[in-house]
């Protein structure tokens, strides 16, 4: 049948229209997908137990997995005087996250021992430093042992996570600088060896200081050479200025992980809760500068909930 140039034209014209709806729709989702990142932390906390339930993290694993998380960075197994050692539901909690994480081929670095004291340690020009880094490298072995001791599994376990997270701050001294390097390497020593490249992590972060250079050459030549992982933390919940410095303190330590956060600032001054939006934002910013590889988000607690599926629903 032939059409009247006008109809052909008009027809031709709301084909193109289709097209080009649909394409600026497939952008606009393919846009709103969040970038894959390879480490995604959790803080475990006694409240969790409450109504833990095996088939969540079954069922939040399996999802992550797909989303491209490769490694859960569980914070601690230890915090004062709650954790594995002297909570029994507690501890067989850990070991359920650790076999979950292990049957969605996820690998799991394991946190062991913190407390509140350390971080007033870490401020404090008054503290000994030296000998509180010596009851934690204690702490730290502890806890390592009972993981050893009581976990089914080890084999998708891949490293031991130091909480005491290392500031620019601490590390503005040439002395603290020494100090932080040599308790570094002795736990890297006392700790069991796990068979793997890196066999310890640990996190250093950026506050308004901006002591880029400091921290930068704290954790850089001497940690990395020796094989030690690093978290650099820090992403929206952070002031610009600080961000600005990590960003710089990122360029120079290209091998460390950046850790991503997924709050946004208020002019206020606090965070609010998780926003999508602040992560896909922070995430596509970093994406340039760094790989999934290179890429970790804190923390799994913010997330949102994957949708529990119920047989009426199948």
């Amino acid at each position: 049948m032939n059409l009247p140039i006008n109809s052909l034209r008009l027809s031709m014209l709301g084909v193109f229209f289709i097209l080009m709806v649909s394409c600026s729709l497939s952008k606009e989702q393919e846009s709103s997908a969040l970038p894959e990142y390879r480490y995604l932390f959790y803080q475990p906390w006694i409240a969790d137990i409450a109504d833990w339930d095996e088939a969540f993290w079954q069922r939040e694993l399996s999802a992550l997995r797909t989303q491209g998380v490769r490694t859960l960075v569980i914070q601690w197994g230890q915090y004062e005087q709650v954790g594995v050692h002297n909570q029994p539901r507690f501890a067989q909690y850990i070991k359920s996250v650790v076999a979950s994480a292990a049957n969605n081929d996820i690998e799991v670095i394991l946190g062991l021992y913190g407390e509140n004291e350390t971080f007033e340690v870490f401020e404090s020009e008054q503290g000994d430093l030296q000998a509180h880094l010596a009851l934690l490298r204690k702490r730290h072995v502890e806890t390592a042992a009972w993981y050893l001791d009581n976990l089914a599994s080890t084999e998708n376990v891949i490293g031991w996570y130091l909480p005491e997270e290392i500031s620019d701050k601490l590390m503005a001294s040439e002395a603290t600088q020494a100090t932080m390097l040599a308790h570094t390497l002795a736990v890297r020593q006392e700790l069991p060896d796990l068979g793997k490249d890196i066999n310890v992590y640990i996190s250093a972060y950026c506050s308004n200081l901006r002591y880029v250079e400091d921290i930068a050459q704290g954790i850089r030549e001497d940690l990395i050479n020796v094989k030690v992982g690093v978290f650099l933390q820090a992403g929206n919940g952070v002031s610009k200025e600080a961000l600005a410095a990590c960003r710089e303190t990122s360029l120079l330590v290209p091998s460390a992980i950046w850790v991503v956060e997924m709050f946004t600032q208020r002019e206020d001054g606090h965070q609010v809760s998780y926003e999508k939006k602040a992560l896909e934002s922070t995430l596509r910013n970093y994406y340039d500068e760094r790989s999934a590889n290179r890429l970790a988000v804190f923390s799994f607690r913010y997330l949102p909930r994957q949708p529990v599926v119920t047989e009426a629903a199948q």
